[in-house]
């Protein structure tokens, strides 16, 4: 146990299950060490809500039960935590669960009712924190997830991202945050921007929640949780994780559901090692290579496609390993901070001079999705209503032409290359008075109207320590491609594991 919490903080999720599913470590274990963790760290941070140790005590005893009858678990054992207001109810949740991860409490989101912004987390304790940066946010909606996963608490948290709210608090933690395609899902408004996922460190934990997830057929066998009396004991109250369970009608049972139907496409299976700078199947990274052109070896340095970056090397014409990119600092409407921007690109270089990419230089274009994002956010709850009535067609108009205008770019832009890279917000972690006039979302926000998956991991930091994000977009359903771009960039450079000491105290 002792090595158990010494190594804790660093270890992701697929070795935390690797040592439970070999009998190295019993599934009490880590969830031991992680309410540990958590005790030790979270005065300074606040990234919790609620902590369930009771409830995690009893998953953990199902889980070892459930590796007794030789259940295939490929996260037997993993401490994760949940976004406040998800619960563990969402179907997405659910899956990990019965994939043997074991929820230990509820982490901070904001409160509109405090400030306006979104890119900080509440407790009743204070404001969650950076962990990077004490004296900044760690960015939101998904704030208590990120700090958790970048603290070590968890090696894996869930978020949902309805303009960025995964990705930038991922950005601002310096981890890895995932925003599946639009509409993979069930998400929780009606305009359908908001898509769950995963805050993770490792590339592996990120490729392990979407195999788990995406890969499962139908969802999970629940059992009746009626009587199980497993009220969330509460680090300062809460959610109760026992009458959440009861209201989805009964609690995941690990391993009791159909095997994981990983589709062919995407080979990121956990329990299947892979080397990300293996070439994708042809008919999954053949299309843009037979279609991409004005390829170019990138040379100066500069902000959008075509005026910065590494020699692509060899692979010039035909494609790095993994794909064409095209980079684009302001979408054609944003303005980033100039160093914020250079530390992703140069995260972005690094995937280019190892060929794993090439470089396309494709004009990026796009209208600024603000006024869309938002009509689409205040659409009453149904078509009908008195409110609903009263919609201005104008608006409905505007909104129409900027995702048209917007669709149309991203097309002819993933037409002639794989993926679009882009910083992951246009500003670095702001103080806890506020954003100023910035738009954090600028640079994510287009993608939960146009639907394209999207990931952000860790570039590099600032000067100052402030850690940036490097976004990578795809094609709507290729997934796949992006965890392999991240496991491949994590090889490359890997970013800062938490340390056992760090936030401590």
């Amino acid at each position: 146990m002792n090595r158990l919490r010494r190594d804790y903080p660093a270890l992701g999720a697929t070795e935390l299950a690797a040592l439970v599913r070999a009998g190295l470590i019993a599934p009490q274990a880590p969830v031991e060490v992680a309410l540990a963790r958590l005790r030790e760290t979270d005065g300074a941070l606040r990234a919790f809500t609620s902590c369930w140790p009771d409830w995690a005590a009893h998953r953990a005893g199902l889980v070892g039960r459930a590796l007794a009858r030789g259940a295939e678990l490929p996260l037997a054992g993993v401490p994760i935590a949940v976004k406040s207001g998800s619960g563990v109810t969402a179907p997405t949740t659910r899956r990990l669960l019965a994939a043997g991860a074991i929820v230990i409490g509820t982490t901070a989101v904001p409160v509109r009712a405090a400030h306006p912004w979104q890119t900080w987390g509440h407790t009743t304790r204070g404001p969650t924190v950076n962990p990077w940066r004490p004296d900044r946010v760690p960015g939101g909606s998904s704030a208590g997830s990120a700090v958790a996963v970048a603290s070590g608490v968890v090696p894996l948290a869930t978020a949902g991202d309805g303009a960025g709210s995964t990705r930038i608090p991922a950005a601002w933690c310096g981890v890895v945050g995932l925003k599946p395609t639009s509409g993979r899902f069930p998400g929780p408004d009606r305009a359908g921007l908001t898509v769950p996922g995963p805050i993770v460190r490792r590339g592996a934990d990120a490729a392990a929640w979407w195999a788990v997830v995406a890969g499962a057929r139908e969802l999970p066998t629940a059992l009746p949780a009626a009587g199980s009396g497993l009220a969330g004991s509460g680090l300062v109250g809460g959610e109760s994780a026992g009458g959440k369970s009861s209201a989805a009608g009964g609690e995941p049972v690990p391993g009791l559901y159909p095997p994981l139907g990983v589709d062919p496409l995407n080979p990121l299976n956990p329990l299947d090692p892979f080397d990300p700078f293996d070439p994708l199947p042809v008919d999954a990274a053949g299309g843009a290579r037979a279609r991409g052109g004005g390829l170019r070896k990138a040379g100066s340095h500069g902000q959008d496609a075509g005026s910065h970056g590494q020699d692509a090397g060899s692979h010039g014409q035909d494609g790095g390993r993994l794909g064409i990119a095209v980079w684009s600092a302001t979408l054609g409407f944003a303005s980033p901070e100039p160093e914020v921007a250079a530390v992703s690109r140069a995260a972005a270089d690094r995937l280019a001079a190892a060929g794993v990419l090439s470089w396309a230089e494709v004009p990026v274009e796009l209208l600024d999705p603000e006024e869309a994002w938002t009509a689409l956010r205040t659409v009453p709850a149904a078509p009908g209503t008195a409110s609903a009535a009263g919609t201005a067609p104008a608006s409905t108009a505007a909104v129409a032409a900027v995702r048209a205008h917007n669709d149309r770019c991203l097309s002819a832009v993933l037409a002639r290359a794989d993926v679009l890279l882009t910083p992951t917000t246009p500003n670095r972690p702001h103080p806890h008075a506020g954003p100023g006039t910035v738009r954090s979302v600028s640079l994510t926000w287009a993608f939960n109207l146009s639907g394209q998956p999207a990931v952000s991991v860790p570039a590099g930091f600032t000067a100052d320590g402030c850690p940036v994000g490097l976004q990578i977009v795809g094609r709507h359903g290729e997934e796949s491609r992006l965890l392999r771009l991240v496991a491949a960039l994590e090889l490359l450079a890997p970013w800062p594991s938490p340390g056992r000491d760090r936030w401590a105290g």
